[in-house]
């Protein structure tokens, strides 16, 4: 059964999530300069909002997490792993190829899952590095708040 789902997210029948899910994790990687090399870590998932509203990341069924390399990343939003290609491209991360599994999960991990698929259901993300963080952001509709993502370095203190 996984890998038919995988299979029917590459045909197309979930476009619009791998498509997303590419966008935002392109973006990860569309850093100028050195800041490029600076986003090829593997960063754990320590902040999420939408609009505003805090989605509480403590309950989820595995850790969110993404690992970025020169040309492909993967992880877990917080149920299900994903994978891909990317672009670092004017400050924004480009994917493409994106794949992920698709198993129901228990309704906080499933709540952060849907926040972070919508961050990456768009094929731009506005990404910035701030210390030791990578900060992801999508602006809403009309000028609304939009998702928010902040992530640490593994090997900084994040368990």
């Amino acid at each position: 059964m996984k890998k038919s789902l995988i299979a029917s997210i590459k045909t197309g029948a979930k476009a619009g999530v791998s498509a997303g899910l590419a966008g935002v994790l392109a973006m990860f990687f569309v850093a100028c300069g050195d800041d490029a090399s600076k986003v090829y870590n593997t960063w754990n998932l320590v902040s999420l909002s939408n609009n505003g509203a805090n989605i509480d990341i403590s309950k989820t069924q595995k850790e969110a997490f993404v690992t970025i390399d020169k040309e492909k990343f993967n992880g877990n939003a917080g149920c299900n792993s994903f994978f891909g290609s990317h672009k670092i491209i004017n400050n924004q991360i480009q994917s493409s190829n994106t794949g992920m599994m698709r198993m129901l999960c228990d309704p906080e991990s499933m709540a952060v899952e849907d926040t972070l698929i919508k961050l990456f259901s768009d094929s731009a993300v506005d990404f910035r590095l701030e210390n030791d963080s990578l900060v992801l952001q999508k602006k809403g509709d009309e000028g609304s708040e939009g998702i928010k993502a902040v992530f640490k370095e593994k090997d900084k203190g994040v368990k």
